[in-house]
């Protein structure tokens, strides 16, 4: 019982109901084309590099109707028509600019290489707020839905560290917890450093993203150099500066151009052996999608509320996966509608379908 107090006072002090990551967050429903959608490059990928776009710089897409387009390079507006075809292809021609002169040499750069790749594009993948444009299998061009938050409900795990001027993103050895960032659409962020849970909030404009308020817990690990590579991860968040976004990976630019890499991992799911059951019934929870060997509190409430009562915590194994048998708790009221949740102290929740609590 001393364990479940602990967390209910973590539940407390971190405000899990406000940092939480649900697992219904609202999505925007996949186009059914990309007639009238509007879009904003984050990032460029090749065979050999993922590339941010310039800071302070926007490159738009605008897809007026079903056979024009038009946008903003970084420095002049363009235009041009495509063709879609049945399995995911698409022609761009008659692509034209103005001729408007850039501030500096990257920019004019950075212009003359998208609207080459634009205009030679081939394919194109449409999915969670996010459009990719292919040439072949040579380049990628990566879009973010202008009006939707991209990050909102998603979860990532810190694959590299990456060095400026290094565009290479191999994989290095975990630590002791993984990494871990996730987004909820309230302007919150939290995850685990290594050793400590943190949480913090996060504003998102165009690609330029930065982090707030960023506290943690104070637990000491002993292990290697995970608590110096905590405080690094710590310090790369305080001074992030931009994101960019190519399919599964999330890269933030930080400092003086360095650059965290991240690969996307599922959603937190919570699943009840039942949807019913009288006070005290006994029920099993099947939870995946957490981060591996996490401590994890169960808790149970009302579905229209935000205050869960501790009745049971777990480890997650090395899959972030857990299976747990809890009893719905004898004060439960058969005229209110529950929920069980699943929680990582300090980082993110998640909730099961509704439990109707019978009576006798």
């Amino acid at each position: 019982m001393k364990f479940i107090r602990l967390m209910a006072v973590w539940i407390a002090a971190f405000g899990i109901s406000g940092l939480a990551t649900q697992s219904a967050l609202a999505q925007t429903p996949e186009a059914a084309g990309l007639a009238g959608s509007s879009w904003l490059l984050t990032a460029t990928s090749g065979q050999d590099h993922q590339t941010l776009v310039l800071p302070d710089s926007s490159i738009t897409l605008n897809f007026e109707g079903k056979d024009r387009f038009n946008g903003n390079g970084g420095c002049n507006q363009y235009n041009g028509t495509y063709t879609l075809g049945d399995n995911g292809e698409i022609t761009v021609s008659e692509v034209v600019s103005t001729k408007r002169a850039c501030t500096d040499e990257q920019m004019t750069t950075q212009e003359s290489i998208y609207l080459g790749a634009l205009g030679s594009v081939t394919g194109y993948d449409l999915s969670e707020g996010q459009l990719t444009l292919r040439v072949g299998d040579l380049e990628s061009l990566h879009f973010v839905r202008a009006a939707h938050d991209p990050l909102a409900g998603t979860s990532w795990r810190l694959i590299n560290e990456v060095p400026d001027g290094a565009e290479a993103t191999a994989e290095v050895d975990g630590v002791a917890h993984p990494i871990t960032l996730t987004f909820d659409a309230a302007g919150q962020a939290a995850g685990n450093g290594g050793c400590n849970s943190y949480s913090g909030t996060y504003t998102r404009t165009g690609t330029s993203i930065t982090f707030g308020n960023i506290v943690s817990t104070l637990m000491a690990c002993e292990a290697g150099d995970i608590m110096e590579r905590e405080q690094d991860f710590f310090a790369a968040l305080a001074g992030a500066s931009q994101y960019g976004l190519t399919d599964d990976r999330l890269y933030i630019r930080y400092g003086d151009g360095s650059r965290l890499a991240f690969e996307k991992v599922a959603a937190m799911t919570l699943t009840a052996s039942q949807q019913s059951g009288a006070a005290g019934t006994e029920v099993e929870l099947t939870g995946s999608g957490f981060a591996p060997n996490s401590e994890i509190v169960i808790a149970f409430g009302p579905a229209q509320g935000d205050v869960y009562e501790p009745i049971g915590q777990v480890i997650s194994d090395a899959d972030g996966a857990f299976t747990i048998t809890v009893s719905v708790p004898t004060t439960a009221d058969p005229a209110v509608d529950y929920v069980f949740m699943a929680a990582v102290p300090g980082t993110a929740r998640t909730l099961s379908a509704p439990f109707d609590v019978t009576s006798g």
